[in-house]
């Protein structure tokens, strides 16, 4: 896998993610998305933790209610926030099964490495406060692309 940064969204398993679900309508992205968290949950040892990482990513990502950053998100190939939030519990499970110990020792730079681990733990975070009902921060939704 390629990558050129340590963000959900900077290595081929995500751009190839994006490309697929730019090609398909909004109702279509949250089928794909559902089957492949589900598949990760499923069969975590098969699942590529970058992909997963980049479609929670996703999900968090399209959680945000703001009318224009809704309609960026689309031409990104994000959900609508209904659909998201109702991905949002499958995503936490697909984070928490599917990242496991081997993909941190794969990054070469212990600062790349720290970077990444400090972005899946912002969307684990993400993710357990909107099912809170709080709002999901705005950094995040910005850094990932």
């Amino acid at each position: 896998m390629g990558t050129w940064g340590a963000g959900p969204f900077a290595n081929d398993a995500a751009d190839e993610l994006l490309d697929r679900l730019r090609a398909v309508e909004p109702d279509e992205r949250y089928v794909e998305l559902d089957e492949l968290l589900r598949q990760a949950v499923a069969d975590s040892e098969d699942a590529d933790p970058a992909e997963v990482i980049a479609a929670v990513a996703l999900v968090v990502a399209s959680l945000v209610a703001d009318e224009a950053a809704g309609r960026r998100a689309a031409e990104r190939g994000r959900l609508t926030a209904a659909s998201a939030e109702r991905l949002r519990p499958l995503a936490a499970r697909a984070l928490e099964a599917c990242v496991p110990a081997w993909y941190w020792d794969s990054w070469v730079s212990l600062e790349d490495r720290a970077e990444a681990r400090e972005a899946v733990e912002r969307l684990a975070a993400s993710l357990a406060s909107t099912a809170s009902g709080a709002a999901v921060p705005r950094r995040l939704v910005e850094s990932g692309e």
